[in-house]
Order: structure tokens, then C-alpha cells, then sequence
């Protein structure tokens, strides 16, 4: 009877030993389950951006944003560009690259037509920086002449318009799909201090 009792001690003792211990983590999640739950979400290219992008029927778009203030393309930026770049390379040969950058305010309104000189020339540095930088991903391919910069500092000219130019249709296009102006009370969608870049390849 006295060893029955103490083999049902040894039982509980052991038992118990075993349930407060902490789980054994999995050798195979490494430290990817601790970090998995502060990863930031990855970051898609907005509906306009995919809009536009499938009517210049080309899948190769990414969007990212500008620090307030500042035309430096950010380590993110860059490697969304680089990203990009080689994508198309992989693909095929560039017909064009379309950059379409705003200044830290959102596109102008009809009775407006242009913001700030100050903010036209932050969208124009901006879309310069980024052209650059672009150079730099293509060392086999001159790719300077078809690069297309679009300001949304600025709305179409006359002329644009006149000719239904990239710039004239792009922008169109961007104010059909939901855009906010510099004088809309729903700024839910605004753009500012963001860039669209799409690459449409050879066929």
C-alpha cells in the first residue's frame, strides 16, 4: 500500500513539473514568430495607383511617399524603385516610365490651376530626384529620354489639353478616379507628398 502511495506521489510530482515548464518554441520559426508580430503591413500601391496603371496596361506600378518638405527619396523609396527596375528588367525592354509626383499639398483645384511657385518646384525636384535615381537602375539601357515627369503641383495647360498630352490624360484620369483638390472638403484620398511610378515595357 506505502508503494502505491509513493509511486502516485512521484506521478503528481512529475506531472506537475511538466505543466509549469514554458512551451519549447519551434527551432524552425527562429525569431521570425517574434518578429512576425511587429512587421509592419507591406505596402500596396493604392486603387488610383492600380487604376492608372491598367489603363497604361502595364502591371509594373509602385506608390511611395515623400518626408513633408523634403525632394530626398527615402531608403523605402528607393528600394521600392529598385524593386520596380528589376521587375522590368526581368520582363523586357522599357518603352517608358511615367512619374507622376505631388507637393505636400494636394493637386490643385479648377480655379487655382497651379499651387504655390514654392510647391511647384518641390513637386519639379521631386520628380527630378526620383528620374536619377531611375538612371541608375538601367546601366545597360539609356533610359533618360523615356522618362515622362508629371507634376500634380500643377493642372494641364491649354495645349495639353488641346492635344490630349500623357500629362493632360494622366491627370484626367487621377481627379476621375477620386482624387482630391486643394479645395475638396474629402481629403480621405488626397495624394499629397506622394509618388506614382509605372513602367510600361516593349511589346
Amino acid at each position: 500500500m506505502k508503494n502505491n502511495f509513493a509511486l502516485f506521489l512521484s506521478v503528481l510530482v512529475i506531472s506537475y513539473a511538466c505543466s509549469s515548464r514554458p512551451p519549447k518554441k519551434n527551432p524552425e520559426l527562429g525569431k521570425n514568430a517574434e518578429t512576425a508580430k511587429v512587421a509592419p503591413p507591406v505596402s500596396t500601391p493604392s486603387m488610383e495607383a492600380k487604376q492608372l496603371a491598367n489603363e497604361q496596361e502595364t502591371s509594373l506600378v509602385t506608390e511611395f511617399d515623400f518626408k513633408k518638405g523634403s525632394e530626398t527619396l527615402t531608403t523605402t523609396s528607393k528600394k521600392r524603385l529598385e524593386e520596380l527596375s528589376k521587375e522590368a528588367l526581368k520582363k523586357g525592354k522599357i518603352e517608358v516610365i511615367k512619374v507622376i509626383t505631388w507637393a505636400d499639398q494636394d493637386y490643385p483645384s479648377p480655379k487655382k490651376k497651379a499651387l504655390s511657385a514654392e510647391q511647384v518646384a518641390l513637386a519639379n525636384n521631386r520628380n527630378t530626384e526620383i528620374k536619377n535615381y531611375l538612371k541608375k537602375m538601367y546601366p545597360n539601357q539609356d533610359v533618360s529620354g523615356k522618362i515622362e515627369l508629371i507634376s500634380m503641383a500643377e493642372r494641364p495647360s491649354f495645349y495639353n489639353k488641346l492635344i490630349s498630352s500623357d500629362d493632360a490624360r494622366i491627370k484626367r484620369s487621377l481627379e476621375t478616379n477620386g482624387i482630391p483638390h486643394s479645395d475638396s472638403k474629402d481629403k480621405t484620398a488626397g495624394k499629397k507628398s506622394k509618388s506614382i511610378v509605372l513602367i510600361k515595357l516593349k511589346q
